[in-house]
This record gives C-alpha cells, sequence and structure tokens, in this order.
C-alpha cells in the first residue's frame, strides 16, 4: 500500500521583528554613546573637553544618523528612526510595523554588509576603539608618555629646588658667620673710638 504523500511548501522571508529588535538596540547604544559625548562637550565639559578622539566620535555619529544609501530606503528616516534636537534617534514603532515587505527588504539592503553599506560606517568607530591599533588606544599612549615626562620633570625640578635650598642655606649660614664677624670687629672698633676719645680728651684737660 503506498503511502501517502504530502506537499511542503518553503517561503524564504525578511523577520521584521528581529530587524526592529535590532534596529532598538542599536538606538540605545547609539543615545548612550551620544550621552557620553555631550559629557565632554560645552560649559561643563568633562576632562576630555577638546580631545580629538571626542571630536572624531562626533563626526562619525553624524556620519550615522545622516546616513544616505541609493535603494529603496535611502535614511533612517524611511524606517520611521527620528533625530530629535539632543541628537538622539528613537525609532517609531508604528510607522516601521506599516512598511511594506518589500521596504523591509531593501532595510537589509540598506544596512548592507559589515563592508558595505550603513554597515560599513562600523569599521570608523573600530578604527577608533580597536584595542591594538585604535586612536583611542594611541592617544591613552600619549596621555602616558606625556604623565612620564611630566613625573621626569617634576623629579628634575625637585632636585632643582633642593639644590637651591641647599645653596640658600650654605649663603644664610655664611651671611651669619659674616654677620657675627662684623658685629664682634664693630665692637672692638667702638672699644677703641671710646679708649682714643678717653685719652684724647684726658690729655685735652691735663
Amino acid at each position: 500500500m503506498p503511502r501517502p504523500t504530502a506537499e511542503f511548501q518553503l517561503s524564504l522571508a525578511s523577520s521584521r521583528t528581529q530587524l526592529q529588535t535590532a534596529i532598538q538596540d542599536f538606538a540605545t547604544k547609539y543615545n548612550s554613546l551620544v550621552d557620553q559625548v555631550g559629557a565632554q562637550v560645552g560649559p561643563s565639559a568633562g576632562l576630555l573637553s577638546g580631545d580629538f578622539i571626542v571630536r572624531e566620535i562626533q563626526s562619525d555619529l553624524h556620519q550615522l544618523s545622516g546616513y544616505q544609501g541609493t535603494g529603496a530606503i535611502q535614511n533612517l528616516s524611511d524606517l520611521g528612526i527620528q533625530l530629535d534636537a539632543q541628537g538622539k534617534i528613537t525609532l517609531d514603532a508604528t510607522l516601521f510595523q506599516s512598511l511594506p515587505d518589500s521596504s523591509i527588504q531593501s532595510a537589509f539592503d540598506f544596512f548592507g554588509a559589515p563592508t558595505t553599506g550603513f554597515g560599513a560606517l562600523a569599521g570608523k568607530f573600530t578604527e577608533i576603539s580597536d584595542p591594538i591599533t585604535g586612536l583611542i588606544k594611541l592617544q591613552t599612549g600619549n596621555y602616558e608618555q606625556a604623565d612620564v615626562r611630566i613625573q621626569n620633570d617634576i623629579v628634575a625640578l625637585n632636585d632643582r629646588i633642593t639644590d637651591l635650598q641647599t645653596r640658600v642655606t650654605l649663603q644664610l649660614q655664611a651671611a651669619d658667620a659674616l654677620q657675627a664677624q662684623l658685629t664682634a670687629q664693630q665692637q672692638v672698633l667702638t672699644a677703641s673710638l671710646s679708649a682714643l676719645t678717653f685719652t684724647t680728651f684726658g690729655k685735652q684737660a691735663n
């Protein structure tokens, strides 16, 4: 008896939910970085105020938010991602869910791979954060070298101050000794003058 056959239909489709989750995760991390960079800018900026690393990250963030693609989805706003006045991004989930499937597929093309499309911009952040060759690593090395130079300068300056203190102390001791000698000589001279005056007046009186 032949076995009954069953028909299966296999279809491939882009996962709207996974893409939305990924975008929301990206927005959260993007906004966190905006906050951290913002803390180093302005009147109440932190210790990295004016550091070129901060300016470089700002520039890369602007490139992300303003990225322009060439397909049906050309920018983040086409996906319901909005940029506010503070430079943070939010995803309008309602607008995103209302997009046709063709737009979702185009969104994957927009974000691209690690070396193409929007995803290629990740390389700019790798250039900054790479633990071996990144700009932060290089800048940290520069700060460490500057710290060593400053510490050496402090040691050299302290040595000069110690030498100066030693010379001044010796000069003071010599001055005290000289003053004591001059005082003694003045006393002898005063006594001599007194004796001379007494002798002179004594002779005049006779």
